[in-house]
Order: structure tokens, then C-alpha cells, then sequence
């Protein structure tokens, strides 16, 4: 069944990251994110901080991978360092755009539980489970309030370029494959305390650090 341009992409980087084998290259990860990062444009203007944010944040990625070619090295680095609670380090913004990750695969998670399910639902515990934990109360009440402006289901699916059928099939092939992903990464900050966001609104562009 034809995929449209996100799933394909989507589903291509992730394989590729797979395929790059453990400890998983800074590289593979940063394509990514960059497949994951477009869908934000999709899900109502509430939650665009989340793409400005993903995308600053990759982008600090990018520039570590030079030196750092796998996560594994960027995170033991900044432990070494203490720098993996530092605002903009390195080792904390992989694990923002873990959360956002988990969060984009949490979504289709409880999208494939019924094709009944409204978007909005999906999201809102989707967000809870994953970004909602290292946000402030603040921002956490004005993404649930900005749930009501996202799209309908059917809508979202065909703005992605799909058809309920198609993306059913590349949801469920991206929620198996990326699971191991999402855990292996995450993993790397076992028994790290990381701080959660000290933003208080919802910002309009991009902040220096979160």
C-alpha cells in the first residue's frame, strides 16, 4: 500500500537507525527527528512551539555529532561533566526530543486503539504521558486548553497524505519498530535526575534554552 511522504520518510530514517546498530549513531538520530519534525505543522497551531523547540534542539545534536558520533558518548560525556542538567547541554535536549518522540509515537498508539478515537483524545494522553511530565503547570493547562483546536481525525490523516487504511499500516509498523528504540535511549538517563522546563508560557519563537 503507498505510503504518503511522512510515513515514508518517517519510517526510512527510523529504519536507518536501526539498521546503524547499538550504541545508535547522533546522525541516524538526528534524521530522525527530522522526519518527525514536520508533523507538528499538522496538529494546530498549539502545539508549533513543540516543532520550533524539536528543531532548535536537533540542531545542537547536529552540531555535537561531529565530536560525539554516537548518543551513548554525548550522554556519558555530559554526566562526566555534570553537564546533563544543564539548560541547552547536549545530553538534555536528546532527552527532550526522546520525550517528543515517545510522545509522537504514543499518539499513534491511541489512535490505532479505534478508529472512533478523536485526535484530541490521542493527544491529550499521548502529552500527559510523555512532554506533560517535564512541563510546568502553566504550560501543561494551556496546551490541554488548545487541544480543542486541533483538526479532526480524518483531517490530520489526509493533511499527512494518507487514507485511514495506509496510515493504519505505517502507524502500526512505526509503533513496533520504534518501542525497542524509545526504551534503549531512554535508558541512557537511568538514574539521572533530569530537571524538568522552567518555561512558565508557551513561547512564540524559539527560546535559548528550556
Amino acid at each position: 500500500m503507498a505510503q504518503g511522504p511522512f510515513f515514508t520518510n518517517l519510517l526510512s530514517s527510523l529504519n536507518e537507525l536501526i539498521e546503524s546498530g547499538e550504541p545508535f549513531r547522533t546522525e541516524s538520530f538526528t534524521k530522525l527527528c527530522d522526519s518527525i519534525i514536520d508533523i507538528f505543522d499538522h496538529l494546530g497551531i498549539m502545539l508549533s512551539f513543540a516543532k520550533h523547540e524539536m528543531s532548535h534542539k536537533n540542531n545542537s545534536l547536529k552540531k555535537a555529532s561531529g565530536q560525539f558520533k554516537t548518543l551513548i558518548e554525548i550522554v556519558e560525556e555530559d554526566k562526566r561533566t555534570g553537564n546533563i542538567v544543564v539548560k541547552n547541554s547536549s545530553g538534555r535536549n536528546l532527552h527532550r526530543l526522546i520525550l517528543v518522540v515517545s510522545f509522537i509515537r504514543k499518539t499513534f498508539i491511541y489512535l490505532l486503539e479505534s478508529p472512533d478515537t478523536l485526535l484530541k483524545s490521542a493527544v491529550y494522553k499521548s502529552y500527559g504521558e510523555t512532554l506533560g511530565t517535564i512541563h510546568t503547570y502553566p504550560v501543561r493547562t494551556a496546551v490541554w486548553a488548545g487541544l480543542f483546536s486541533l483538526p479532526y481525525r480524518e483531517t490530520f490523516i489526509n493533511s499527512i497524505g494518507e487514507t485511514p487504511d495506509s496510515a493504519k499500516d505505517a502507524a502500526q509498523r512505526f509503533v513496533v519498530l520504534c518501542e525497542p528504540v524509545v526504551a534503549r535511549i531512554s535508558s541512557l538517563f537511568d538514574e539521572t535526575q533530569i530537571p524538568t522546563s522552567d518555561l512558565m508560557i508557551i513561547p512564540k519563537q524559539v527560546p535559548n534554552s528550556s
